[in-house]
């Protein structure tokens, strides 16, 4: 992917916060996905929109988890104000709320002391992650791409996987198979699971997803349609 997962996530993904309305009890909403007792306001809003990227300095070295503070800007080296907080993007996810808040702290430390910047300029940035445990899809899921490939909308969704090693990174070389004559490719949301989990009921679905993506999703169409063992 970049995502291509032969196909390609995004640059960046977006964490997210369900902040369910005020109840009677408390005129302030709560975050079960991105809260500790005690946060402020402002510290509900910011985890809950953290743009984590992975990137790595123009000048080489390894690649680290970092938030970017809008499009095309400077990234907050997180890992270099807080050093409990792990270099890659999946060992940051697996630390869950405890990493999530530290990310938070560095922010807002970078934002007032205008320490650990680094601007667009010294950094390219990469893949949000490159070693997930397994790339979940589903597939015929609109309408609209159904018809356009002839085939009857199905009763219940069409789940295929990709491999780890598929994922490229945002401007990354696609590489076009040679054995195909019709490399196909498609926008996708994609949701970045944050934590384990099986046999989740649906009213708690949302709670494991860490935060989102965007993949660009590439497949050979004439193996998938009308080869692969058919």
């Amino acid at each position: 992917m970049r995502l291509l997962c032969l196909s390609i996530l995004n640059r960046y993904f977006v964490t997210r916060c369900l902040v369910p309305k005020p109840t009677k009890r408390s005129k302030e909403p709560t975050c079960p996905t991105r809260l500790l007792s005690g946060d402020t306001r402002n510290s509900i809003k910011m985890a809950a929109k953290l743009r984590l990227v992975q990137i790595q300095t123009k000048a080489g070295g390894e690649i680290k988890v970092g938030v970017q503070l809008q499009d095309n800007g400077s990234v907050v080296d997180i890992t270099s104000l807080d050093a409990s907080i792990p270099l890659d993007m999946k060992s940051f996810l697996e630390g869950g709320e405890e990493n999530m808040q530290a990310a938070v702290r560095a922010v807002e430390e970078a934002k007032s002391q205008g320490q650990g910047m680094i601007p667009p300029s010294d950094f390219i940035i990469k893949a949000p992650i490159y070693n997930p445990e397994k790339l979940i899809c589903v597939g015929m899921n609109y309408v609209d791409h159904c018809t356009e490939q002839n085939i009857p909308v199905p009763e219940e969704p069409v789940i295929f996987s990709k491999f780890p090693s598929s994922i490229t990174e945002p401007n990354g070389p696609v590489i076009l198979p040679s054995i195909s004559n019709q490399v196909d490719y498609e926008v996708e949301l994609a949701f970045v699971i944050g934590k384990q989990g099986k046999h989740i009921p649906v009213s708690e679905a949302m709670s494991y997803v860490a935060g989102f993506t965007v993949a660009h999703d590439v497949s050979a169409r004439d193996w998938q349609l009308q080869k692969n063992g058919k």
